[in-house]
């Protein structure tokens, strides 16, 4: 891996690891094209990474997380599917879901033409406040079925991000609340997720490489902090519907490559 391959890499998580376009996906695929090697270190340094992108929601977010105090533990209720299905099936996951191409085209897919049927379907609740104020009203029942979306997420090509706002929209809630609803809850599930993902994973960082992942983790940072801002402008001006194309486009392209 070159300092341009880390460069690359972290711009990629920072953009997309919030958008609902799946960044494992992304990750792998852009990985493939640069033909990095999958060595211990790649390894490492895809799940470290993500620790930029954890800490650009922290920082965007730090006053609106104090604020919000009292919805964690809604936050809580919707992580414990997507930790249980992680935990029980971590091997499969990345044995089986993380070497198909097929299935991270499929999930693009099949991701993308939900949410541009749920974008033309989906009624929200009234909104006369800011979406800060609207989650309070989120119920514990919308919470745990937002997180059984989320755990269906294990699988790359569906997209964290996708799940939870596709969920949060089914059950009504609108385009700014259920994005804000994804960007807190991503802070427990993706820092849990990478946290036993270093567990598992070997260590491999020398005084060589170091310098890798401090480019990587510093980009995933600066461009996640950038596309939290930018989301949110764009879906209350446009919706969701450009990204479910997008998903499609890519993940047709990928299967016709694979054909």
């Amino acid at each position: 891996m070159t300092i341009l391959h880390a460069l690359i890499l972290g711009l990629v998580e920072g953009l997309t690891e919030f958008l609902p376009v799946s960044s494992t996906a992304h990750l792998l695929i852009v990985s493939d094209l640069l033909d990095i090697q999958k060595t211990a270190f790649v390894k490492m340094f895809l799940v470290v990474i993500q620790l930029g992108a954890i800490l650009a929601i922290v920082l965007y977010y730090r006053k609106s997380l104090v604020q919000l105090a009292a919805l964690w533990k809604k936050v809580l209720v919707a992580f414990v599917p997507a930790a249980i299905i992680g935990f029980v099936f971590y091997q499969v996951i990345k044995n089986f879901f993380f070497e198909s191409f097929f299935v991270i085209g499929l999930g693009l897919i099949v991701g993308g033409v939900i949410m541009i049927f749920v974008e033309k379907k989906a009624t929200p609740l009234p909104v006369d406040t800011t979406p800060i104020a609207t989650l309070r009203t989120l119920t514990l029942k919308h919470s745990f079925m937002i997180g059984l979306a989320q755990a269906l997420a294990v699988i790359p090509g569906v997209s964290r991000s996708a799940a939870t706002i596709i969920s949060g929209r089914l059950l009504g809630h609108s385009r700014e609340s259920v994005t804000l609803f994804s960007f807190i809850l991503g802070t427990v599930t993706l820092g849990a997720a990478v946290s036993y993902d270093l567990l598992k994973t070997p260590f491999s960082v020398s005084s060589d490489n170091v310098t890798l992942l401090l480019i990587g983790f510093v980009a995933a940072l600066v461009f996640a902090y950038l596309s939290i801002h930018t989301l949110m402008r764009f879906v209350s001006k446009y919706g969701f519907i450009p990204f479910g194309w997008y998903r499609i486009a890519i993940g047709i392209l990928l299967i016709l490559f694979l054909i």
